[in-house]
């Protein structure tokens, strides 16, 4: 079980693991680390080269989701930390790839930075970078996915793709006619956007999570 798993990796036990390889043959990832870091409860992998990483999607689902405001300032917290070690990076460690671009994007553009971003003028930005010009629509629509399904992790499943189960599905935190009022607003766009190829992968994405909301 997991409890008698963390009863047998003590601290010298998990040293002792560490030092049976040399510093600058080893690096280690430390997975999920914006939700149960390791490298502060194994001072930071007792001198190892590590990598701050996220794990973004379990299982190859599709879903619009990730909190994006958690890797910002989880990413700051521990480069800031005079604890953190050899951290050598920053990596995606995942299972499915190109559902939540936005993720990526922060993620990395983090890796540059010194001080956290401030995340309504970030997506404000990101809408204009992403589809290659201004539009007021797409800024909106981007704006209310940031509060909703970008405001915090999980995996978003249409009951129409889960495993059957008598098990109640898990509660979505936010009312589903405002990720509705992004796709309207993208909509609203097509005809200054309607060509951009980042456009048109977003609107069916965001299409798609919204009639999968409703349809749980």
């Amino acid at each position: 079980s997991c409890q008698e798993n963390l009863n047998f990796w003590t601290q010298p036990r998990m040293k002792a693991f560490f030092d049976g390889v040399s510093d600058e043959q080893m690096l280690c990832l430390d997975l999920v680390c914006e939700y149960n870091p390791m490298w502060n409860k194994t001072e930071s992998f007792y001198g190892k080269p590590w990598l701050w990483c996220n794990i973004q999607n379990f299982g190859d689902k599709v879903f619009l989701g990730g909190s994006l405001d958690q890797l910002n300032k989880g990413v700051m917290v521990v480069k800031q930390d005079s604890a953190k070690g050899k951290l050598r990076g920053l990596g995606l460690v995942t299972e499915g790839l190109s559902y939540n671009p936005v993720v990526d994007d922060l993620m990395f553009e983090m890796a540059w930075r010194d001080k956290d971003v401030e995340i309504e003028s970030w997506i404000k930005r990101y809408a204009t970078y992403r589809y290659g010009k201004e539009n007021k629509d797409a800024e909106q629509a981007w704006k209310i996915l940031e509060e909703t399904v970008y405001s915090r992790s999980g995996d978003f499943l249409s009951a129409m793709t889960r495993f059957p189960s008598l098990q109640k599905e898990k509660e979505v935190f936010f009312h589903n006619t405002r990720p509705a009022d992004a796709w309207m607003h993208l909509l609203c766009a097509s005809e200054n956007l309607g060509k951009v190829d980042a456009y048109q992968f977003d609107l069916v994405n965001v299409s798609r999570q919204v009639l999968a909301n409703y349809a749980t």
